[in-house]
């Protein structure tokens, strides 16, 4: 390194010291400002409190993940000292912006969801501009820094470009010393990363789950670098193809799954050859059913269909990246959406039998609606896949009172009515809502509802848009009773996903207010986290038969199994692992991260192995050793990773069970 330094001192007096200073001082200060970036993402990263597992990660941890990025970065940097001076200046400004744009992304990505970006999930980036309104929210006035510098180079860039002109460039041995130094540097502060911490397959650079973690220990860059080179090394090696044993497992696996679902119950067939109408609503958590504030009811017609349906209070939101589409791709196919990414974008062209499709070859109708571009998660092409056989877009609806990106709720299901009164029966009709969207911006018409002190916040305009929604769905519903089809149909009214709430301080106060929560604790609340990730799920049937309460456990995943068994209908072939509602007993409610719930047990798998797993009895609130219970993790890991086999193989098919991989 000391020889290093000294053919780089000799080399800058020999050089002109001004060609030294207008050719690489600019390129240093944009150099910095990188660096800020990755260290203001890291500070936010920093600070960031993960309230599942009580954690704040250290000032060392956080400067560890500097460290580990600026590395990488003084490495890519390198070979631009051999561009010229105005090409070197524009290749690091395009770096920057696809830097900044990173950053941003991470950030509003960790906002929402509570983890950094996905490689995978870059792919439906084009539809950013579809929900611009909901990314605007996620953003806050802090975030403007990432740009300051961007738009003073760009100032600057008329002005040096010419200055360059004047002075000589770099010379040959300048250039190396320079990029020698660059790598040099760079390669000892990846290296001071902990070994250990690279080479990990599981834990903190686990690319499944908590992604976060990974980024904390090796830097921003380091792990956005690995992932994408890990995914593009699945994708082409021969080790991502699923082999004869993997077909086994998932053969296996599934007909004990069919086999928990074939039982008849009281209720098998009691809806045989009625209509099918489902109603996935965009973001509509449970907590709100049943919530006054002020002495008023914020969803008065979703409490009262609670009553003449059958209700499940302890419903889950099993989605993940995928949001909306893992909404519609878990309750239809019933398999697990993706560890990274979303099905829709990653195995578009497989071949798939949900709901739809089963329905279909027993003659009904299947029709899904939805206000929005087909383009939008690729559901002009998944939904044909899932079974199908009209689709209605954007386009398909006359554009009338148009809330953000889509015709409201209201309008929607006004222009669905006559629709559904001219469709062939039997029929199947899949309606997705989309006004609950974030930012829950309703015009002031709409706004009727008084929050209280949540007035002016993300939660009060949450609570103002699901007692919109609430209003126009018991028009919807008085409309359906006079045409008659109520009674002749089974109506599922389910969320999509959980929320974005904004403040979790608002969410724990609302609970505590109004829902009758105790104090939340400190650290792990399972009861706070529980409220956080259920859903609503309500199954009216005909006349309002076998209409209550019912406390077993259930996800999304359950949906599809449910709406087959009041049907009468039992496949020999079904490809699914969920289970019928219809059925005694809870349901294994299985989450991506690889935790579950399975009636008064609620198991967190957490970032860190079996040491940072965390069980409660829900019931009593006792804390459970999870060493006592690794074999139903190990049930859950096994369901994930069958799920994954089967979409990874394209192994859904008609037959007695799943076919080869194609080749």
């Amino acid at each position: 390194m000391r020889s290093l330094s000294t053919r780089l001192l000799t080399g800058i007096s020999r050089e002109n010291l001004g060609a030294v200073l207008v050719g690489l001082a600019p390129f240093m200060i944009g150099l910095m400002a990188v660096c800020l970036k990755i260290a203001y993402f890291n500070v936010f990263l920093g600070q960031a409190h993960d309230n599942d597992w009580g954690y704040v990660f250290s000032r060392r941890e956080t400067a560890w993940a500097t460290v580990g990025s600026l590395g990488t970065l003084l490495v890519v940097c390198a070979p631009l000292v051999f561009f010229s001076p105005a090409k070197r200046l524009a290749a690091l400004l395009a770096l920057n912006l696809a830097i900044t744009l990173m950053v941003l992304s991470d950030i509003l990505h960790f906002r929402y969801y509570g983890d950094v970006i996905s490689v995978s999930a870059l792919g439906a980036a084009w539809q950013i501009p579809l929900v611009a309104t909901s990314v605007l929210e996620l953003m806050n006035a802090h975030d403007g820094i990432l740009a300051i510098d961007i738009v003073v180079f760009a100032l600057f860039w008329p002005y040096y470009r010419g200055a360059t002109r004047r002075c000589p460039p770099l010379g040959r041995r300048m250039q190396q010393s320079l990029a020698l130094c660059f790598c040099a540097t760079g390669i000892a502060l990846v290296a001071a990363i902990p070994v250990r911490t690279i080479l990990t397959d599981t834990g903190w650079i686990s690319l499944g789950y908590f992604r976060h973690f990974g980024v904390r220990k090796v830097g921003l860059l380091n792990y956005h670098l690995y992932e994408a080179t890990r995914q593009i090394w699945r994708q082409w090696s021969k080790g991502w193809e699923v082999g004869r044993t993997d077909r086994a497992i998932v053969n296996a696996h599934l007909a004990a799954s069919r086999g928990r679902s074939a039982a008849p119950t009281m209720l098998t067939g009691i809806a045989q050859r009625k209509n099918v109408i489902l109603v996935a609503v965009e973001s509509l958590q449970s907590f709100p059913l049943g919530l006054q504030i002020g002495g008023r009811a914020v969803a008065p017609n979703l409490d009262a269909l609670a009553r003449r349906s059958m209700h499940y209070p302890e419903f889950y939101d099993q989605t993940w990246e995928g949001n909306t589409s893992d909404g519609e791709f878990t309750s239809l196919q019933s398999l697990h959406p993706l560890p990274v990414g979303a099905v829709a974008t990653t195995y578009p062209t497989n071949q798939y039998r949900g709901l739809p499709a089963l329905l279909a070859e027993r003659g009904y109708a299947t029709i899904s609606a939805v206000d929005y571009f087909g383009d939008l998660w690729n559901m002009r092409q998944m939904k044909p896949r899932i079974g199908f056989q009209q689709m209605l877009f954007r386009g398909s609806f006359e554009r009338r009172d148009v809330i953000g990106p889509a015709i409201s709720d209201g309008e929607f299901f006004r222009q669905i009515v006559p629709r559904l009164e001219a469709l062939p029966r039997p029929f199947l009709i899949h309606l997705m809502t989309s006004t609950m969207h974030v930012p829950y911006a309703l015009p002031n018409r709409y706004r009727t509802f008084g929050t209280g002190e949540f007035e002016g916040t993300l939660l009060g305009k949450y609570l103002q848009a699901v007692h919109y929604f609430d209003t126009v769905l018991g028009e919807f519903l008085k409309q359906l009773e006079a045409d008659g089809l109520l009674d002749q149909s089974v109506l599922v009214v389910y969320g999509d996903h959980k929320a974005w709430l904004g403040d979790p301080a608002d969410f724990e106060r609302l609970l505590e207010r109004y829902a009758g929560f105790p104090p939340r604790a400190q650290g792990f609340d399972y009861r706070y986290w529980q409220a956080a990730r259920r859903v609503t799920l309500l199954i009216r049937l005909p006349h309002d038969q076998s209409a209550g309460r019912r406390s077993i456990t259930a996800g999304h995943l359950d949906i599809a199994p449910t709406v087959l068994d009041l049907l009468g209908i039992h496949d020999p072939n079904i490809v699914m692992l969920g289970r019928p509602l219809t059925q005694e007993g809870d349901s294994f409610v299985v989450f991506r991260d690889g935790s579950f719930v399975s009636g008064n047990t609620l198991c967190l798998a957490g970032p860190f192995g079996p040491e940072s797993q965390r069980c409660r009895n829900t019931a009593t609130g006792a804390e459970l050793n999870p060493m006592l219970l690794q074999e139903r993790f190990e049930t859950a890991r096994k369901q994930l990773a069958v799920s994954d086999l089967i979409l990874r193989g394209d192994l859904i098919s008609r037959g007695p069970s799943v076919h080869p991989a194609r080749r």
